[in-house]
């Protein structure tokens, strides 16, 4: 018998060459008879992006089913609070890509790496030798 691979991340797959976020709905979140599904496109090609969209929205849809439990949440609205959720992360995302590529002549990460280790040797420094010190 020949086991599959478990997958990378919980409930995303691959369709075509875009991502997507695939659940089952429970029995107790108001599922009573047939599987029902929601389904979510995370926009975007790359894998580790998709990581990042799909440990939100697991965590996202543990709340959204105890609402849909009670209730208080529908199916539609479920999906929608689940597709404000991946634009939500698409946009932290880039915003912190953004400003790891804050240098306008391309080389900000070699800089701020720089920059980095000479903040590194300076506190080396000042744990050796104390700040009273002069150099």
């Amino acid at each position: 018998m020949r086991l599959k691979p478990m997958p990378l991340i919980a409930h995303v797959f691959r369709r075509g060459a875009v991502y997507t976020w695939h659940r089952r709905v429970p029995v107790s979140a108001g599922n009573a008879t047939k599987a029902s599904y929601i389904q979510v496109s995370l926009h975007t090609h790359d894998p580790a992006k998709a990581c990042v969209i799909g440990a939100a929205l697991h965590t996202t849809s543990e709340r959204v089913f105890e609402l849909m439990a009670a209730s208080r949440l529908t199916a539609e609205q479920a999906r929608t609070w689940l597709e404000h959720v991946v634009k939500a992360e698409l946009d932290a995302i880039d915003n912190r890509r953004l400003a790891e590529h804050d240098d306008i002549s391309g080389g900000g990460y070699k800089d701020n790496r720089l920059l980095d280790e000479l903040a590194g040797h300076c506190f080396r420094l000042l744990a050796s030798q104390g700040k009273e010190r002069s150099i």
